[in-house]
């Protein structure tokens, strides 16, 4: 199944975002950490880095240089969000945090169009119409039935 371009064009721009990210901090974690307010240990703003240009890389190269699915470098990318968080947790950064979560999201919604993309299921799934959801229920209930009235009763 073929992704949409604009699927594709959000995947790679969070991919480019997260290897300049991840570029600076690994570079110069001291300097791009105060930027980003990480201004706690440069080791772990590295870390951090590190982290991002490997993940930045996955999200570019996968699906294209390699054959795999670019979901999962995403999935991979909103784990780190929740440890960034974390980490402007514990320097008592609330704003920080907030962005994560908010990245986290605006990440969350393109994992799922690319994941629906590339498995070939509907973007958010097929709604059913009332009738359909009051028939599926009905037909529910008859094979519940139906099985019921097929046990073996007791002493059988």
């Amino acid at each position: 199944m073929e992704r949409s371009r604009l699927v594709d064009a959000l995947a790679d721009a969070i991919g480019v975002t997260t290897v300049t990210i991840g570029a600076g901090l690994s570079v110069a974690p001291d300097r791009f950490g105060r930027l980003l307010g990480l201004s706690g240990s440069a080791r772990r703003a590295r870390g951090i880095g590190l982290a991002d240009l490997a993940l930045g890389a996955a999200i570019l190269s996968s699906g294209r240089a390699w054959p795999r699915h670019r979901w999962p470098a995403l999935v991979g990318r909103e784990a780190l969000h929740v440890a960034i968080a974390n980490e402007y947790r514990r320097l008592g950064a609330p704003a920080g945090m907030w962005a994560m979560g908010g990245l986290f999201v605006v990440d969350r919604v393109v994992t799922v169009l690319m994941c629906r993309a590339e498995t070939g299921l509907p973007p958010f799934g097929r709604l059913k119409s009332v009738e359909q959801h009051r028939g599926s229920q009905r037909l529910g209930e008859q094979v519940r039935r139906t099985r019921r009235s097929a046990r073996p009763g007791p002493g059988a």
